[in-house]
């Protein structure tokens, strides 16, 4: 078995306290940490790190001096796949990605060949049974990514999981 260096996003290596690490059945390597953090890792068949993403609860204080919080999504080089990606993911709504996940889930079962795509204010992300592709709406659709669909499909159906068990549960931590 192979051993992988695991970092977070700041390049340090994580506390590794109260967090279980270890392959899913559909073959990613994952970390759960039970202080409410949730890594995963979409490896390839040679074990390399493809997409890096991890969601958290973001608390804040409001106007009021209350505090308040809400699931976000953090995505490791994030301007690779667009230079608004990650903001446009975290933007999308939990009803919006379930329709997402059911649209992708049905090219890849070969329901449908074509999804239009699906985006929140600055691209518009196209899927095919390949790839999805990142088109800047502001900019006469130019392409500023093709991504993998598999590697879509996984992050917007993890998405999805992580803002289920937030809404379910928002005062876990």
């Amino acid at each position: 078995m192979v051993e992988h260096a695991i970092t977070n996003n700041y390049g340090k290596k994580p506390d590794t306290r109260n967090t279980y690490t270890g392959k899913s059945k559909d073959g990613m390597l994952q970390s759960i940490s039970l202080r409410g953090r949730w890594d995963k890792f979409v490896l390839s068949d040679i074990n390399r790190v493809i997409m890096h993403y991890s969601f958290k609860k973001t608390v804040y204080m409001d106007g009021d001096g209350r505090k308040n919080s809400y699931p976000s999504v953090i995505i490791e080089d994030s301007e690779k796949y667009g230079r608004f990606f990650m903001d446009e993911i975290h933007h999308l709504s939990l009803d919006y990605v379930e329709e997402i996940v059911g649209e992708i889930g049905a090219v890849l079962n070969d329901e449908v060949d074509f999804y239009e795509g699906f985006g929140f204010e600055v691209y518009m992300i196209e899927c095919d049974r390949e790839k999805a592709v990142v088109k800047n709406v502001y900019e006469n659709d130019k392409v500023e990514a093709i991504i993998p669909i598999e590697e879509v499909y996984e992050l917007m159906r993890d998405w999805r999981d992580f803002q289920r068990e937030y809404y379910h549960n928002p005062t876990s931590s």
